[in-house]
Order: structure tokens, then C-alpha cells, then sequence
């Protein structure tokens, strides 16, 4: 029987080159992404005066990421200078050089793209409602009458 965690059970190792690879979970919840858009607002601040309350924020997008990046990984070979296994957390994402920070970043916002419903659409086709039914038919399907009158 189907299982919904089986969704996340699917792995992909990305190679950086050098040897080095990282192994990625296909498919983030939306925990995770909740968890990650947290992130971006992490530094919010309260304040009351005589005016009122003024809630205060930095966006801080690289930590959305990082957070992203972090929930997917499940595992790498990096090692340091010494060959120590590198663990995966936080300052060890914002630390990679940049071209692997970029790489990883854009498979894992790859594999969970978010399509919008116009880009959806355009994918099958164009569609439009024909009418009082609300049938959906192609848009090039023009205005030709079906009813058989």
C-alpha cells in the first residue's frame, strides 16, 4: 500500500568534483520549509513606546537557505585539512566555498520547486472555461460551436 513517507525516502548524490559528494533527500516537508522561512525573520524585535508597539526585522535570506540546505542534506564525504569527517550543520554549509554553497543551494531548490499554477497550466496546455458548464477546453480550440445546432 502507498505510503506518504515514501516521498521522502528518495536520495540524490550530487557530485562537487574533486571526489567530493553530497547526498540529498529529493523531496523537503513543509516543516521544513516553515522551519527555513522562520529563518528569514529570525531577528525580529519588539518595541514599545509611547506611539505603540514597532515590530522590527532584518531579512536574512542566506539563513533560509542554510536552513533549506541543512534539512536536505543527509550526508557528505568533506573532510578538513586533517581528513576529519566535516560534520553537516549550519557553520559548516555557510563555510563551504561558494561554487559548492551555489551548487547544492540550486539542486536542492530544484528538486523542490515550487510551480506556479500559470506555469502548470502552460505545461499542459492552455486552458480556458467554455462556458456555463465550466468545462475546461484548450485555448486554440477557438469558438466553434459544439453543441451540434
Amino acid at each position: 500500500m502507498p505510503n506518504i513517507h515514501s516521498f521522502y525516502d528518495g536520495t540524490e548524490t550530487l557530485d562537487l568534483e574533486g571526489g567530493c559528494n553530497v547526498v540529498l533527500r529529493k523531496y523537503l516537508s513543509e516543516r521544513d520549509f516553515r522551519k527555513a522561512s522562520n529563518q528569514l525573520l529570525a531577528s525580529r524585535r519588539m518595541v514599545e513606546n509611547t506611539a505603540g508597539t514597532q515590530i522590527t526585522a532584518a531579512i536574512d535570506p542566506m539563513a533560509y537557505n542554510v536552513s533549506l540546505m541543512e534539512s536536505s542534506i543527509l550526508s557528505w564525504n568533506l573532510t578538513d585539512e586533517h581528513d576529519r569527517p566535516v560534520a553537516v550543520n549550519n557553520k559548516n554549509i555557510e563555510g563551504l566555498p561558494n561554487i559548492a554553497f551555489r551548487k547544492i543551494l540550486d539542486r536542492v531548490l530544484e528538486l523542490n520547486k515550487e510551480v506556479e499554477p500559470e506555469v502548470a497550466a502552460k505545461e499542459e496546455g492552455e486552458f480556458r472555461d467554455s462556458g456555463e458548464d465550466g468545462d475546461r477546453v484548450p485555448e486554440d480550440a477557438g469558438d466553434q460551436d459544439t453543441t451540434g445546432v
